[in-house]
């Protein structure tokens, strides 16, 4: 089974980039521990201070979806709605190797 990617955009309503950046930080500890998690990294956009990504690697889209079940994936849907304007979340799959 070949490892899927994923990136995850999330942008910050004005003037809370630093509360949402406190709370999706609070993400990648326990996501790394994730069984089918290969890669979890969180970054800010050098243009535009509200937006923040992730770039994921899971072995699996079974993986993937187990992480959305998660206690730390739910409470962050819980924590973070007055904070973020917009998300979006696009899963690929790999067409070449490296």
């Amino acid at each position: 089974m070949t490892n899927i990617g994923v990136v995850a955009k999330i942008v910050a309503k004005q003037g809370e980039a630093e509360n949402l950046l406190v709370e999706l930080r609070r993400m990648v500890a326990p996501t790394r521990k994730e069984p089918g998690c290969l890669k979890y990294v969180l970054h800010k956009s050098s243009v535009n201070p509200s937006e923040f990504w992730f770039v994921e690697e899971w072995t699996s889209k079974d993986a993937l979806d187990k992480h959305t079940q998660t206690p730390h994936y739910r409470e962050l849907k819980q924590r973070t709605p007055e904070y973020v304007a917009s998300s979006e979340v696009i899963v690929l799959d790999p067409i070449a190797d490296g």
